[in-house]
């Protein structure tokens, strides 16, 4: 029940996950996947400025997002671009490398 009151995810632009900022509505799996999470199973009743706004396009801004927006639904619609998409994204985002030992005694020693 819980499920079904949270707030709507963000896509595109608007997330700050990689995956989730390369979705693309033309990859069928990813479609299904924004349905199911359920963010727009009531896209009946949404406005088109909510659905713009989920998929990190401002409604009044200027119109070269929606070519940017256009790119980047084509790059992830398969998975060739899409992973590379989310590669790009994440550089930066590793964490640094443990200096200490990390088999077993590094992890026990870390209890």
């Amino acid at each position: 029940m819980a499920d079904m009151m949270k707030p709507p995810g963000k896509y595109g632009a608007a997330a700050t996950d990689p995956v989730r900022k390369n979705v693309s509505i033309m990859n069928p799996m990813d479609l299904a996947s924004m349905k199911q999470s359920g963010d727009f199973a009531n896209i009946e009743s949404m406005t088109v400025s909510d659905v713009l706004s989920q998929l990190g396009i401002d409604p009044n801004g200027p119109a070269t997002q929606l070519v940017e927006f256009g790119k980047k639904q084509v790059q992830n619609a398969d998975m060739v671009g899409k992973m590379q998409n989310i590669a790009a994204d994440t550089e930066g985002m590793e964490e640094e490398a443990p200096t200490e030992d990390t088999g077993l005694e590094g992890l026990l020693a870390r209890r």
